[in-house]
């Protein structure tokens, strides 16, 4: 038994091997070791080095900040919006929010280059860096599936000279904190990460198999989008040029990682600004403010007409509690199984 296991073997051993791994990409990128490969983290050849940045980033090796305390986090302001333009709502996944944020960021020029999930030519998620506005449509809508999208963001930060936006899910937000830590530690410049967009997530799922599913199903065509609409549905549907399929979530709730099971972030904590869909108004979106930051970046969407904006209703907001509460209990009992 090795006593003095390297960085790379210890994320083996506590992510990979024991499935916790939510293929934020992180770790992919940074040496020639690990690879992301149809959806997963994947390693190529083992390291012999200590104290490597792969597990000094990765989400699933520090406690879990989220189950500190059972409600959202620091918010600011919550609001319900979608895009003003009606282009913008349709290509995004219910109300275009976060593709309106993120072109207004890129006009102000508060950031150059924004890290996004796009599709890769054989369907697949992947991580983007996206500078026009065309790039940015190219990755509007959700995905569902881990996408190794902070690949995208290691040769940008190596590459200076530019200020990013990342948009993610908790964990790949969370990993960014980690990485920032990782820079200040080491004296290198953290604030060109200048902007964290989180979208609210539940889990992710195995690109693979749910690719896998879909060919049993029949669908061979190009998926234009996902969704998992509120309860009662409980279903999981894929949209194609000619079909809509709807998978039960009983089938596929025995594929989401454990490391999904075990995160206690539903509404990315962390970020500046983060985004999910409003419950039971169709084409909007939920937007919780956490940051002065996101503050300033919401007030230019409403004061620039990008946005429009209602009040989140009180009870769409003790739902969202509720919902939050529940993910942070499930999480603590996952992580008291895995001691046990």
């Amino acid at each position: 038994m090795n006593n003095n296991p390297t960085t790379q073997e210890t994320l083996i051993r506590e992510v990979l091997e024991k499935d916790r791994c939510s293929a934020c990409g992180a770790c992919v990128g940074l040496c020639p070791y690990f690879t992301f490969f149809q959806g997963r983290v994947v390693a190529l050849d083992r390291c012999s080095l200590s104290g490597g940045r792969c597990g000094q980033f990765c989400p699933h090796l520090r406690p879990n900040a989220a189950l500190k305390e059972d409600g959202p986090g620091r918010v600011l302001e919550r609001w319900m919006t979608r895009a003003q333009a009606p282009g913008l709502r349709k290509k995004g996944q219910y109300g275009g929010t976060v593709t309106a944020l993120v072109l207004l960021a890129l006009e102000l020029d508060w950031v150059q280059e924004a890290v996004l999930t796009g599709t890769g030519k054989n369907g697949e998620p992947e991580g983007r860096v996206c500078r026009t506005r065309a790039e940015v449509l190219e990755c509007a809508g959700s995905k569902y599936s881990g996408a190794g999208t902070l690949s995208a963001l290691h040769p940008l930060l190596e590459a200076g000279g530019g200020r990013q936006g990342v948009v993610g899910t908790p964990c790949q937000i969370t990993a960014v904190d980690n990485i920032r830590s990782y820079r200040s530690e080491q004296r290198l410049p953290v604030d060109t990460i200048a902007l964290k967009i989180g979208l609210f997530c539940t889990w992710s799922l195995p690109y693979a198999q749910i690719r896998k599913i879909l060919l049993e199903k029949g669908v061979t065509e190009t998926i234009l989008k996902y969704d998992v609409p509120p309860p009662p549905a409980e279903e999981f549907r894929i949209f194609t040029r000619k079909s809509r399929v709807a998978i039960p979530l009983a089938e596929l709730r025995p594929l989401v990682p454990r490391g999904c099971l075990a995160c206690g972030d539903m509404t990315a904590e962390s970020a500046d600004i983060a985004v999910g869909s409003a419950e039971g108004v169709p084409g909007w979106n939920t937007v919780l403010i956490c940051t002065e930051r996101g503050l300033e970046l919401f007030r230019e969407a409403r004061s620039k007409n990008v946005l429009q904006v209602k009040p989140l209703p009180d009870e769409n907001w003790e739902h969202l509690g509720t919902a939050v509460a529940n993910k942070k209990k499930r999480a603590r009992a996952q992580e008291e199984r895995s001691i046990d």
